[in-house]
């Protein structure tokens, strides 16, 4: 698995080194202009984004039917998917955090609630994005992919019209316990994430390839 991984890194390397040129310049905007969350999206987006990309790499190259071959379970493969992306996001994040050291205005509670944020954000969106590109592949999952970008916030906007859900109440609730707040995003994530992941192995499973 670790070979897979490394696979994906010696493949996404000339993307990560231009991801890195995109780091500088957003994280210097950010800074100059006082627009933390121009890097903040930058990240959020693109450590999302490349992990799919190497979905799209792997079908140009007909990397799947290569793989097979070796003495591999599916399983195997798509986890590499899935540790390839933890890994991308705690780089970015680690980078983000570097850049954000540079800000002298902004307190370093609030820089570490902004790495926060975006470990979740971007745990999140792969949970989400990966499935879609394992069972369609990158040419047919670009345009759901889209769409997913906008899923949270489409469900927020559902569930606040059908009055389903006080969410006034649920406001008030996080207001008032705002302790809680981490615990409950963190073990949200994590059931995602870990649902994705179950549901990509199934996919990847039954996909004739």
């Amino acid at each position: 698995m670790i070979g897979l991984i490394y696979k994906d890194l010696m493949v996404m390397r000339k993307p990560l080194a231009l991801y890195m040129v995109i780091f500088a310049v957003y994280g210097y905007m950010g800074i100059a202009y006082d627009q933390g969350g121009l890097l903040f999206a930058m990240v959020l987006v693109l450590s999302a984004m490349l992990p799919v990309s190497s979905i799209a790499y792997d079908e140009r190259c007909k990397w799947d039917k290569i793989a097979n071959t070796a003495p591999l379970s599916r399983k195997e493969i798509v986890m590499a998917k899935y540790l390839f992306a933890i890994l991308l996001t705690v780089f970015s994040v680690a980078v983000c955090f570097v850049i954000y050291l540079f800000d002298s205005r902004m307190p370093m509670t609030e820089k570490l609630i902004m790495c926060y944020m975006l470990t979740m954000g971007g745990m999140l969106y792969q949970a989400l994005l990966l499935p879609v590109n394992i069972k369609f592949g990158a040419e047919k999952g670009r345009n759901i992919m889209l769409a997913i970008m906008f899923v949270p916030v489409l469900f927020v906007v559902a569930v606040s019209n059908t009055g389903l859900v006080d969410l006034p109440a649920v406001v008030q609730f996080l207001e008032n316990n705002e302790q809680l707040i981490p615990y409950i995003v963190t073990a949200t994530v994590a059931v995602v994430y870990a649902a994705s992941v179950t549901l990509s192995v199934k996919i990847y499973e039954n996909k004739d390839l």
